[in-house]
């Protein structure tokens, strides 16, 4: 690879990020480091670059599942420069989209509308489209194949035979019976939720073929069944933890109410309470409380709303989001 490019900090970390966000393939240090000719201390740097980069908003995470996504840290920085992580896989989610999801009170979307049709497109470089489902990568042309055949055997609650390929490159053939496709926003994978013997889940992408079960029937009682739906119901991303009971005040500011029960879709049924009279708050609120299955991709969630969403249960949670905060503003203070 071309040295004198290598020199060039923008195309040095453009590199990286188009090689860790790859659908196709994952590397480790090591890998990209003789992948790419950067050395190792050059790579360790870009990553922290990378990573410290608030406006960029990106999330590093190791493809093994044993590692939750990283955290820039200065404990994290250490074992970086360690080697700690040279072996493991790498990937990253970069939040682009090529539209933009904006919220537009009825007064702006009237003004727009009224733009639009005025051909008055000067300061736009195309008349795009301006309403998009949400802010998950689009599904490539592989998943949307897999996802469709697996849901035709999950709206005639039929089993179906998987051919599934591990990350260690293991083939397995099961019998299973799909539940749910499962969109995890924060590593922009997605998921089937099956049932065989229990509860798991198939990325996707690692999905290789979907077939007639030929006469095998992974077989769930009614009781069984109305486990799983509610374990459904409450699930946050592709885990399998245990559930746990939280309970959060949401400020409705700039229409976070609105957005946050399109957000939770059925999970608000009955769980979401409100609006609450402002009294010696600066505006109304409202009270979501539910079982939950999936507490760090929930933290996550709650984060997404900054400080109009705050928690009330669990205690280990609402002491977790406080230290989070902290630590931001800790970053921040030493910009200023």
């Amino acid at each position: 690879m071309n040295n004198e490019l290598l020199k060039n900090s923008l195309y040095r970390l453009n590199l990286l990020l188009s090689l860790m966000d790859s659908d196709e393939f994952n590397y480790s240090i090591n890998e990209l480091v003789t992948l790419t000719g950067i050395p190792k201390t050059v790579l360790y740097d870009d990553i922290i670059s990378i990573m410290s980069d608030m406006e960029l908003s990106i999330v590093l995470y190791a493809v093994d599942e044993d590692y939750e996504s990283f955290e820039y840290s200065k404990e994290f920085v250490k074992a970086l420069h360690a080697g700690k992580y040279d072996d493991v896989e790498l990937a990253v989610t970069v939040p682009y989209q090529k539209d933009i999801s904006i919220v537009l009170t009825n007064r702006e979307f009237v003004a727009l509308e009224d733009f639009m049709k005025s051909n008055n497109l000067k300061l736009m470089r195309k008349k795009d489209n301006y309403f998009i489902k949400n802010n998950i990568s689009e599904i490539n042309d592989h998943d949307y194949k897999i996802m469709s055949e697996l849901a035709s055997y999950i709206q005639q609650g039929k089993s179906c035979l998987v051919v599934y390929v591990s990350r260690d490159k293991t083939l397995y053939k099961n019998v299973v019976k799909p539940l749910k496709i499962v969109f995890d926003v924060d590593n922009n994978f997605t998921y089937l939720a099956f049932y065989n013997e229990r509860m798991a889940f198939y990325r996707l992408d690692r999905i290789k073929q979907v077939v007639d079960a030929t006469g095998e029937e992974v077989v769930i009682s009614d009781e069984l069944q109305k486990e799983l739906d509610e374990k459904l119901r409450i699930l946050w991303g592709a885990e399998s933890s245990e559930p746990e009971h939280v309970k959060i005040k949401i400020y409705d500011e700039f229409g976070v109410a609105d957005r946050v029960k399109h957000d939770l879709g059925a999970k608000a049924d009955g769980h979401f309470t409100g609006p609450f009279p402002a009294e010696d708050e600066e505006v109304e609120y409202y009270i979501y409380e539910d079982d939950v299955i999936g507490i760090n991709k929930f933290a996550a969630w709650i984060r997404s709303y900054g400080s109009s969403i705050i928690v009330l249960e669990p205690e280990t949670l609402a002491r977790q989001m406080v230290e989070s905060a902290e630590k931001r503003i800790g970053y921040y203070s030493k910009l200023l």
